[in-house]
């Protein structure tokens, strides 16, 4: 929670730097990033278990998707990073829920945290921006690249 809430304030921080009175979408969304972030803390605290334990703090992970589900009506570019997002989000989990050998909670810890680049596009492109998008797309494929020399678990 408390990365989290750092989070929330840099995305407040950003919208006051910007305009004198940010509008409450920013803040909404800002959440919906808090709640990512409970779910990827709750999947990386399992790190060292080698699966996860209780399912239901996984449900943070929902609340992005239920929050932006009108973007997918905003326009191409929001629908694609709301489809995306959602896509890579599956695709992380599915390392926790596999049977064999190829469990591994730190990659999806990982793929999760590489996942708050899309989230952050997906919302900038949301709020009018999609050329901004672009950027943080970049910052994913930056993520993901740079796993190999930083660890991010």
């Amino acid at each position: 929670v408390v990365m989290g809430l750092c989070r929330v304030l840099v995305y407040a921080a950003a919208g006051f730097a910007a305009v004198s009175s940010p509008d409450p979408a920013l803040f909404w969304g800002a959440l919906a990033l808090l709640a990512y972030l409970i779910g990827l803390t709750y999947v990386a605290k399992q790190e060292n278990l080698g699966e996860v334990g209780n399912l239901w703090p996984l449900a943070f992970l929902a609340w992005p998707f239920l929050f932006a589900f009108p973007a997918l009506a905003a326009g191409v570019v929001p629908a694609l990073l709301y489809l995306g997002l959602a896509l890579w989000v599956g695709f992380a989990l599915s390392f926790v829920f596999r049977r064999d050998e190829r469990r591994s909670v730190p990659r999806t810890v990982i793929s999760l945290i590489a996942g708050i680049s899309l989230l952050d596009a997906l919302l900038i492109a949301w709020a009018g921006a999609p050329g901004l998008a672009f950027l943080a797309i970049a910052c994913f494929g930056i993520t993901m690249g740079g796993q190999q020399w930083i660890k991010g678990t």
